[in-house]
C-alpha cells in the first residue's frame, strides 16, 4: 500500500527494540523527524542508533577545510536544530567527501532491528517528507536488512566511514 513516508518512519521507528540505522544524504527536519526516535531511545535504553550522513551538504565550498571544521559545524548544527534527546545516537560520515567534491554519501535508507528496512529516495528533509515526491520500498525480509546493515557495517570496519567526533 502506499503511505506517506514520514508516516511510515515514525511507524519503523517506534517499533524499534534493539537497533536503527539511518542514512541519508541531506539532513533538514530532524528535531520533528527523529523526535519518535528520541523518545524511543529514551523509553529503549538498549537501543542503539547509528546515523550515516554526508556532512558536507548545504555547503558553498568556501565553508571549512578540514576534517575537523567540518565535523565540529556538522556537530553544532545536529545538536542545535536536529537532535532533541537526551541519548545522542553514533553518527558517521565519509571523510572522502571533504576532499572530493565528486564524492557523497547517498544512500537513503532505515533499517529496523536487522529484521525490516526501508529504501527510498527521501532524504531526512521537511521537503523530502512533506513535499515531494518521493518512492521508497519497505522491505520485511531478515536477510535483506541482515545484509543491508552489514554493508555500513563493512564501510565502518574498513574505515571508509567514519564516526563525527563529538556525536559518537
Amino acid at each position: 500500500s502506499s503511505r506517506d513516508t514520514k508516516v511510515v518512519v515514525a511507524q519503523l521507528f517506534a517499533r524499534a527494540r534493539r537497533s536503527v540505522l539511518v542514512s541519508s544524504y541531506s539532513l533538514g527536519s530532524g528535531a520533528t523527524l527523529f523526535a519518535p526516535l528520541a523518545a524511543r531511545m529514551a523509553a529503549v535504553p538498549e537501543l542503539r542508533v547509528r546515523m550515516f550522513f554526508d556532512i558536507t551538504v548545504g555547503t558553498d565550498g568556501s565553508g571549512p577545510l578540514t576534517r575537523e571544521a567540518y565535523e565540529a559545524r556538522f556537530v553544532r548544527y545536529f545538536l542545535g536544530r536536529q537532535w532533541r534527546g537526551p541519548r545522542l545516537p553514533e553518527v558517521f560520515h565519509d571523510p572522502r567527501t571533504i576532499d572530493d567534491s565528486n564524492i557523497s554519501l547517498h544512500a537513503k535508507c532505515i533499517v529496523i532491528d536487522d529484521e525490516i528496512a526501508l529504501v527510498t529516495s527521501a532524504n531526512t528533509s521537511t521537503a523530502a517528507h512533506e513535499e515531494n515526491i518521493e518512492a521508497g520500498v519497505l522491505v520485511d525480509d531478515r536477510l535483506f536488512a541482515l545484509a543491508l546493515g552489514k554493508q555500513f557495517d563493512d564501510l565502518v570496519t574498513a574505515g571508509l566511514l567514519v564516526p563525527v567526533a563529538g556525536l559518537s
